[in-house]
């Protein structure tokens, strides 16, 4: 790859993401230290990513920024991305990886880089819902959005961090009534999970 404005890589780490048992900031610097090959790091902290993702980008002017985290992580870069020429890449480092699962991307850190260097470049669809989420993987309601927040509430990663969560929401489980309009027919259901999905995999 030429090294040129062109082919600029930003490496977007969230350290809070899974379990943290690779050191994807080494990982990255190991396959990218011999390459003639403009890259950078930049680790969130929790406050104000957002904001701060928005500076380094327009700083930075990445060809590729690759989402070092889960999928909460590549939810929020894809929608800083979306509508511009800018590529997204995904490294594993979440608790489930369920949108890297899809799109076969492995959880070990060379191959997941290997895919960087090498792998194609597709376009995905998206849903856009309430004009401003985008949905590239799933979005649900009840139990596993509800899962979902407490798991973000707590300071525990991983499938131990989701079990320990799973016995809160199952005490707290409501019942929801859904009108769906599709295709013209409407349709009446109760539920305790709503989910509109574009992937194959559910959760783990």
């Amino acid at each position: 790859m030429p090294d040129n404005e062109a082919s600029k890589i930003l490496f977007i780490i969230n350290p809070s993401s899974g379990t943290n048992k690779t050191d994807w900031k080494q990982e990255i610097i190991n396959v990218f230290e011999d390459k003639h090959q403009p890259y950078e790091i930049f680790e969130l902290t929790g406050k104000d990513d957002k904001p701060a993702i928005k500076n380094k980008i327009a700083e930075y002017k990445p060809y590729k920024i690759i989402a070092v985290g889960g999928d909460g992580t590549v939810k929020m870069l894809a929608e800083e991305l979306l509508h511009t020429e800018m590529v997204l890449g995904i490294l594993p480092a979440g608790s489930a990886n369920g949108m890297a699962t899809e799109l076969g991307i492995k959880n070990e850190p060379q191959e997941a880089l290997n895919v960087i260097v090498t792998g194609n470049i597709k376009k995905i669809d998206v849903l856009k819902l309430n004009e401003d989420n985008l949905c590239i993987h799933l979005s649900d309601m009840g139990l596993n959005a509800l899962l979902v927040h407490y798991f973000e509430e707590s300071n525990q990663r991983g499938m131990f961090g989701y079990a320990k969560v799973a016995f809160k929401v199952f005490r707290k489980k409501r019942l929801m009534r859904l009108n769906i309009q599709v295709n013209g027919e409407n349709i009446s259901r109760t539920a305790y999970l709503f989910v509109l999905e574009k992937a194959k995999p559910y959760g783990t």
